[in-house]
């Protein structure tokens, strides 16, 4: 099974991206809705995967080992 999100960005462009907001697991905050298309891209959309976890934001703790896949302007958790 595949479960994709899809919504619209604030310029009406369509978006793959697990929540309502991008909180979770980018380094930026807000919802998708209320973004428009380039602030979306200009996130690092894997700011919590560190080499030995997924950090988790809401809980404050790891989860499966994933390796980042791309590095953005913001800087990882401490112990990636």
């Amino acid at each position: 099974m595949l479960d994709l999100n899809v919504q619209l960005s604030h310029d009406g462009v369509l978006v793959v991206h697990h929540d309502d907001s991008v909180d979770g697991t980018t380094n930026g905050t807000g919802k998708v809705a209320d973004l428009d298309h380039a602030a979306i891209r200009a996130l690092d959309d894997a700011y919590w995967f560190t080499a030995d976890c997924v950090y988790w934001q809401r809980t404050g703790r790891c989860r499966l080992p994933v390796p980042r896949h791309r590095t953005g302007e913001g800087r990882a958790p401490a112990g990636s």
